[in-house]
């Protein structure tokens, strides 16, 4: 492996061997998962039950509601446009709201964090 060319080349580059890691680790349930699913699974993970409107917002995903929609789509078992899904997440409906949804962790989704918290503290 190369050192890094630059002024600070003795710098501890530890925390980018740690990414990687991370990163490799959420390729293993699809080579091509994206930078917004993996964000939008970390979101569900933190907040349970959180609508697909709620991760849309600014303070979330910062996407629209029918992207959000699709992310959702594609980490729960529905899939989307014919790829299958991923069987991250759970979507269910909102209590209260049958209009609105309210995605959570399944089993495989809380196994595959528990591999990336692993990976990140190590």
């Amino acid at each position: 492996m190369r050192k890094a060319e630059n002024s600070e080349s003795s710098e501890d580059f530890g925390w980018v061997a740690k990414l990687v890691a991370v990163l490799e680790t959420f390729r293993t349930v699809d080579p091509d998962i994206t930078a917004n699913q993996i964000l939008a699974l970390l979101l569900i993970a933190r907040e349970p039950g959180i609508s697909h409107l709620e991760l849309s917002d600014k303070n979330h995903l910062n996407v629209t509601g029918s992207t959000a929609t699709r992310l959702c789509a594609i980490l729960s078992d529905r899939g989307n446009r014919g790829a299958p899904g991923k069987g991250l997440i759970e979507i269910g409906h909102a209590p209260g709201d049958y209009r609105a949804t309210a995605q959570s962790l399944t089993a495989a989704g809380r196994e595959l964090l528990a591999r990336v918290r692993k990976e990140a503290t190590a």
